[in-house]
């Protein structure tokens, strides 16, 4: 993939595209500075530049899908360039401060801008009471910004920058309410755990650019296209590419909330309703679906690599499904569903189906968005409370709400014709398509995913909407239109991009592929309409839909069933999320806090005792003794001329020749 000429050629308007991540750093200084002032209407400044922002996208999508990419010398559809002056020089390093423009990069362009701006709208009613809020829109900003710097860098260590700035803006919206205790340390939970997989992240980026060379002799980079190619030419030997693919997809693991390093992402709900439905929909977590993506083709030869991303995305579907399935919470069902729904990508990746799990994370971006601000709307009707033990009925006072969360949960469902059912079809395609091994086992799995996640989306529904509900609330209502807008909006665009899906599903789906994703496969994976596999899928959905009903509206089953026997200790092992948190609780109490005691004793006792104070004090007594010999008298000075130049002579002596006399 040769895309070094690609910047004198590539059309001049591209460029604005640095404006989006720009802006909303402007946005974040200005409101931090007016954080503490008195001023009203602050969040204006925010919701003019996600404004400028879509129109930012719409701007590069429409240049995007009207170029012909290959005219402007790249045999991808896409284009890259370099900043003309290095970022910085190390060696013959040069690090440039570029971006990239292609399909991957355009999808998450309008999936942040469009999601980013709608939360914002939102905000306004939703913290509208808040003493804190200016400062929470400057958070808002500087997290969209992170995430737009990420997707947009052209070199691995400007996107582990961005990495770790995206890290930081969960840290301070998941913790915004610090007054809460449990806000604090779900904040904290966050920040810790990614921080594994971002350590692996690191050390993988320093393989791949150490061990880069090229036959004319360069070596060192950090340029993702030349990283690839240089791959797809046999440059990294088989170990540097499986060491630096797995330890870039722990990176992944962490932030993506994969098992096991999803535990962070449930407790994560302590912060505001739509920081989560940002957090969940368009930054934070999507940015291992996003960085897996985009180093596909380097996964595509470490086969080592490209087996466990499949197996962890998997298990993580399967096992947050069954989670989700028995959590009370509703932003906690929310949220194993979207660690379930980000296994599924994953999946998908490693079965081969990039393209699908690309367009998987769009639909799923726009359908948990919409669930997430229905939430809200719902916490704000009953004064913040979120079991759904306590709920039910609302159907007759948010019908809004009501119709939007409808739409949202049969998306996420795999119901046709919304968004959702094409990119899960896709994803069951890719599977049975692919070249991996185990197909049968893996597709009986998958369809065990589609039916749980009907199932636990209909037990939410029935559970808030449906059911007699089992407590008095004064004052429900609907929510202020401020929030009611952009939960319709999203609703809309749940409907919209399953149809438009619909409607090119046979003729011009490949161009779609392209159009959300990297073109590097030389033989991509086609995708074609397949009655049995749509049978199945529909089938596996609506099963889990019906099955649903009768558990949890009509009550056909008797639930004491669930209450003994196997199922009564299957039913302990899903509430305790399968013992993870014990576990590392435990790990980190017996195991890490001794660790640390013993090198803070090492670090006390060696390094600061021995290493810097014994020193210390040996040339402070030295010095005592010799300010003795500091008469003041000539003659003593000149003897120690004397014994010095002596002394120096003999070594001189010894030097040359190796003898002292």
């Amino acid at each position: 993939m040769e895309l070094n000429e690609a910047a004198l050629q590539a059309p001049s308007n591209l460029g604005i595209v640095w404006w989006a991540p720009v802006l909303y750093i402007i946005s974040f200084v200005a409101l931090g500075l007016l954080a503490r002032t008195k001023i009203k209407y602050t969040y204006f400044i925010p919701i003019i530049v996600s404004f400028i922002g879509i129109g930012i996208f719409i701007t590069v999508f429409s240049t995007y899908v009207t170029h012909t990419w290959p005219r402007y010398g790249c045999d991808v559809i896409g284009v890259c360039w370099n900043g003309i002056d290095p970022w910085f020089v190390i060696g013959d390093i040069e690090m440039h401060f570029g971006a990239i423009i292609d399909g991957l990069t355009v999808t998450m362009l309008g999936l942040i801008s469009i999601v980013g701006s709608l939360v914002i709208i939102y905000s306004v009613s939703y913290m509208h009471d808040d003493p804190r809020k200016t400062w929470y829109f400057s958070c808002i900003s500087f997290f969209i910004a992170a995430m737009l710097f990420l997707v947009l860098a052209n070199n691995l260590l400007l996107i582990y920058v961005a990495w770790e700035l995206v890290g930081l803006g969960s840290y301070l919206l998941i913790g915004f309410w610090y007054g809460k205790q449990t806000a604090v340390d779900a904040a904290k939970k966050a920040f810790i755990t990614t921080r594994i997989g971002d350590v692996g992240l690191m050390v993988g980026i320093l393989i791949l650019g150490a061990s880069f060379t090229t036959s004319s002799g360069s070596i060192g980079t950090f340029h993702i296209p030349d990283i690839i190619l240089a791959a797809q030419q046999g440059m990294y030997s088989t170990a540097e590419l499986n060491w630096a693919c797995l330890l870039i997809f722990l990176g992944a693991m962490g932030k993506s909330a994969q098992f096991p390093l999803h535990i962070w992402l449930p407790d994560a709900m302590e912060g505001p309703t739509p920081v989560s439905a940002l957090i969940h929909a368009a930054t934070m977590v999507t940015a291992g679906i996003y960085l897996t993506a985009r180093l596909f083709p380097l996964y595509e030869i470490s086969t080592i690599a490209l087996t466990v991303v499949t197996i962890v995305g998997l298990i993580t579907a399967i096992i947050a499904a069954s989670m989700a399935l028995v959590m009370n919470d509703l932003k906690k069902i929310l949220a194993y569903s979207t660690v379930s729904h980000l296994g599924l990508m994953i999946f998908g990746i490693g079965t081969g189906g990039y393209a699908a799990a690309m367009l998987h994370l769009v639909a799923h971006g726009f359908s948990k968005a919409l669930l997430f601000l229905s939430a809200g709307n719902i916490m704000h009707s009953l004064h913040e409370e979120t079991d759904i033990r306590k709920m039910g009925n609302l159907r007759h006072y948010m019908p809004i709400t009501t119709v939007c969360f409808l739409i949202g949960a049969l998306s996420l469902s795999g119901i046709p014709p919304l968004s959702g059912y094409f990119s899960k079809d896709m994803l069951l395609h890719g599977v049975t398509h692919g070249k991996i091994d185990f197909t049968n086992i893996y597709f009986l799995l998958s369809l065990g995913f589609i039916f749980l996640s009907a199932l636990y989306m209909t037990r939410v529904f029935i559970l808030v909407f449906w059911s007699k509900s089992t407590t008095e609330y004064k004052d429900i209502h609907e929510a202020p239109k401020t929030m009611n807008i952009p939960i319709i909006i999203l609703t809309l665009f749940s409907i919209v991009f399953g149809i438009i899906t619909c409607l090119i599903y046979q003729d011009t789906l490949l161009d779609i592929m392209y159009l959300v994703t990297w073109g590097f496969l030389d033989d991509p994976l086609h995708f074609e309409f397949d009655l049995i596999l749509t049978a199945l899928s529909v089938g596996f959905a609506l099963s889990g839909i019906i099955a649903g009903y009768f558990l949890y509206q009509e009550n056909y089953v008797n639930k004491s069933i669930f209450h003994s026997g196997i199922f009564k200790s299957l039913n302990n092992l899903i509430s305790q999320k399968y013992y993870l948190d014990d576990a590392y609780n435990w790990i980190v109490s017996n195991v890490v806090n001794k660790i640390t005691v013993l090198v803070s004793y090492v670090d006390r006792a060696f390094v600061n005792d021995i290493g810097i104070n014994t020193p210390g004090e040996a040339i402070k007594a030295t010095s005592n003794k010799l300010r003795y010999m500091q008469t003041g008298k000539v003659y003593n000075y000149a003897l120690f001329i004397v014994l010095s130049i002596s002394v120096i002579v003999l070594i001189w002596i010894f030097l040359e020749t190796g003898k002292i006399l």
